[in-house]
């Protein structure tokens, strides 16, 4: 039904019995008038309708049900029945406990109906008398239901003059679509909510770095960053790990994280690809074949998800696997390093070309060039290079562009660059390879920028985390040993020690190690510049207590880096407090509270996602259609908003992927799935003691005693008293979820919304407690 149709039917019944319905008794009024009204105004199919339905506290007037959840109660009254409403001409809400507490019957009819809400569990209650009509929420969190307001319509003129009010706030569809959270709640909290940290004067300190900052800055400089220029090809050669994540390890080693292809792949025909100490597989067999024709360019597009190492692997394609072939010439371009101007983009490919001609060609071609009679000038670049490249063919020298980090900009310059660069590997008759991100090429093929079915296409794998890592610190020990780094022999031991420590803490067999790797391996989803970055974290991170990691190296011969340890320097790095905006981890208890006034929603996002990642979809296993999540929400009354605000927050850390593989773009996403991040702050981040100690100083708080008392206890680094106020939180966080499913009981007959995710952190935090305790004291 539309609200037009809605509208005339409502005309129709006002005009049929007129003055009439002041005589009607209370049957009449329900059989002829509300009866009519809910039908062919309001658009409610008899079978949502259950009349005289009996409950704790008496009958039921009217019940109206969706997807088999009562979504209001309505008390029917007969029309003689006048409830004398103070009425206003700026508002139609009004306070339950203010004036209208003044009318009696009125009061004696919103008691009623409340009470058989409390019987069934239905949050939302109205009364009609067939003139008027008072809707409000029967069921309050964290006040008297008599604080709460109600919405009136003052009588059969008021609803014919504002009736698009009426049919929004009432009419099936809308309450459906939760208008009732809306118009009758204002879809705000009601509570008022602080975070503990805003009444924290230094919340900006920082540690001091640790002992060894000084000698470690340098070597994470040069080591444990990216292997890109030049002076870093060694360490690159060295360093490089074509064990890629989506490969079977040995023994040694255990990988948590499996890089899968993408759910496009099959259909836009992406190859993987093998990797060995100087092949790179299918990707080098096919690029060897482009440069084999010379009449014409050709593209070929790399794909790889964020930190998954294509720059590193182009750099080591032509540095090391093709480093003895004399006649190629190659011209890297780094999109990081140019505006958003899309007018430049030519002209910035062209210049970058020149300055790399100079620095890596010119002088020794010069010679050749001259013998041929090239005289051609440079002010034109775009004719220079097409006419030293035709000469430089006919020397059986091959040449390559490679476009690289294209992703970091917006959507029309991307597909501006692909454009050109398509136009000037035709020019110049170059093979050029686009790398670029897997959502980048989605939806530029979506699209049409390129014809995606007839360029080859290969998916580069993450490295293995750990192989990564420990190449890294061996070749630190190495350089350690040798002359190179320049520190007294004192320093030198100190450096080596505490390499050969990280090194023996990842190898280890024990289960401190694979929950350190699991961890990295787990949060950082195959981005290594990510996952070393946090490990460049825990190395200098002022967090790390090098004194005590060095006092027990020394009592004991050994040392096992905690996984605790470990965790708290990647949670707060450099910082004393957890702030989630400067952390790599998010806070699944925050919440926006102009939305919501709950904390778990994200949870409940990651649980019922993870319910589901075995499920087939139309793209892939574990894939679930937005819609129908946000379908499933509406039905328990979570607006749409709510829904997607939580997904966008879940995937700007990584913890969920949607299907067009942006972490911002939600508007252009059909599907979402849930990542192996995801998984691991759902099955072991939210109960781990660390984690909670670190991010209840960021979560918004209700409860303005318990909030005080958790601010005074955070300025406190005693053992003692982080355990103290994590067991506030964790009973706050239970308490918090206990009184909204009594203000939601329609939440526990849905299986988004019936798991206790409070009442599960606060029911394990004493064996936390005990283990925690225990660990201390034996150190």
């Amino acid at each position: 039904m539309n609200p037009d149709d809605g509208l005339k039917n409502f005309n129709d019944i006002v005009n049929k019995y007129g003055q009439q319905m002041v005589l009607f008794n209370e049957a009449e009024t329900r059989a002829k008038i509300i009866d009519y009204i809910l039908r062919e105004s309001l658009g409610w199919d008899e079978g949502d309708i259950k009349r005289e339905d009996h409950v704790a506290s008496g009958f039921t007037d009217y019940q109206l049900v969706i997807d088999g959840i009562c979504r209001l109660v309505i008390e029917a009254k007969k029309a003689g029945t006048y409830f004398d409403i103070p009425r206003t001409k700026t508002s139609r809400t009004l306070r339950i406990g203010g004036a209208l507490s003044t009318v009696p019957n009125l009061m004696n009819a919103l008691n009623q109906v409340r009470k058989y809400c409390d019987d069934i569990g239905c949050k939302y209650a109205a009364v009609f008398n067939g003139y008027q009509m008072i809707i409000f929420s029967a069921i309050t969190i964290g006040k008297p239901w008599k604080d709460g307001y109600c919405t009136i319509f003052y009588s059969l003129d008021d609803i014919k003059d504002n009736f698009s009010l009426f049919w929004n706030l009432l009419s099936r569809e809308q309450v459906k679509g939760g208008s009732l959270v809306k118009y009758v709640d204002i879809g705000k909290s009601t509570l008022t909510f602080e975070k503990p940290i805003d009444s924290i004067h230094n919340a900006d300190s920082l540690w001091t770095r640790n002992a060894l900052y000084t000698y470690i800055q340098p070597i994470s400089d040069l080591i444990f960053s990216e292997l890109l220029d030049e002076q870093r090809t060694q360490i690159m050669k060295e360093c490089y790990v074509f064990d890629r994540s989506n490969k079977q390890l040995g023994t040694e080693l255990e990988s948590y994280f499996v890089d899968t292809m993408p759910h496009f792949a099959e259909q836009y025909r992406v190859k993987e690809f093998t990797e060995r100490e100087k092949k790179a597989g299918a990707f080098e067999k096919d690029y060897l074949s482009k440069t084999q024709n010379k009449a014409k360019g050709s593209i070929i597009v790399l794909l790889g998800g964020i930190g998954s190492g294509k720059s590193t692997f182009v750099h080591r394609f032509f540095k090391v696997v093709l480093a003895d072939r004399a006649n190629l010439l190659w011209f890297y371009i780094d999109f990081r390093k140019v505006s958003n101007n899309e007018q430049e983009i030519e002209n910035f490919i062209t210049k970058q070309m020149f300055e790399q001609w100079k620095e890596k060609y010119k002088q020794k071609l010069d010679p050749e060039l001259e013998k041929n009679g090239f005289l051609v000038p440079s002010d034109n670049l775009k004719d220079f290079f097409s006419k030293l490249f035709g000469l430089l063919r006919t020397m059986s020298f091959s040449i390559t562009l490679i476009i690289d980090n294209v992703d970091q900009h917006e959507t029309s310059f991307q597909e501006n660059l692909f454009i050109i660069s398509s136009h000037l590997s035709n020019v110049f008759k170059t093979v050029t390879i686009i790398a670029l991100r897997e959502e980048t090429f989605l939806s530029s093929t979506r699209t049409g920028v390129f014809d995606a079915y007839y360029i080859p296409k290969f998916h580069i794998a993450s490295p293995d985390f750990v192989s990564m890592v420990l190449r890294r610190v061996r070749f630190t020990i190495k350089m350690l040993r040798s002359e190179y780094l320049q520190y007294s022999p004192s320093d030198k031991d100190n450096l080596m020690k505490y390499f050969s420590i990280i090194e023996s803490s990842l190898t280890k067999k024990n289960q401190e190690a694979r929950k350190l790797v699991n961890f990295i391996d787990s949060i950082s989803v195959g981005n290594m510049r990510d996952a070393l970055r946090m490990f460049n974290y825990f190395i200098v991170s002022g967090n790390t207590n090098i004194d005590e990691i060095f006092a027990t190296y020394a009592r004991a011969g050994s040392y096992q880096i905690a996984y605790h340890q470990f965790l708290k320097s990647i949670i707060l790095g450099e910082h004393k407090y957890y702030s989630q905006e400067k952390s790599h981890l998010m806070n699944l208890f925050d919440l926006d509270t102009s939305l919501t006034d709950s904390h778990y929603h994200c949870l409940r996002i990651l649980k019922y996602l993870f319910d589901r990642q075995n499920k087939k979809s139309d793209i892939g296993r574990g894939y679930v259609n937005i819609d129908d999540l946000i379908s499933t929400a509406d039905i328990v009354s979570i607006r749409k908003e709510v829904i997607r605000d939580s997904l966008l927050r879940l995937s700007h850390f990584n913890l969920v992927e949607f299907d067009n593989q942006s972490r911002t773009n939600l508007t252009f996403a059909s599907y979402v799935k849930i990542t192996h991040a995801g998984r691991y702050y759902l099955a072991n981040l939210i109960y781990e003691f660390v984690y909670l100690d670190s991010v209840l100083i960021d979560t918004p708080i209700w409860d303005s005693f318990l909030r005080t008392k958790l601010q005074k206890l955070s300025i406190d680094p005693d053992l003692a008293k982080r355990l103290e106020r994590t067991e506030i939180f964790v009973n706050y966080l239970k308490q918090a979820e206990l009184l909204e499913l009594k203000e939601h009981p329609e939440y526990a007959s849905s299986d988004f919304t019936n798991y206790r995710f409070g009442e599960s952190i606060a029911d394990r935090f004493p064996a936390l407690k005990k283990k925690v305790q225990f660990k201390a004291s034996i150190i």
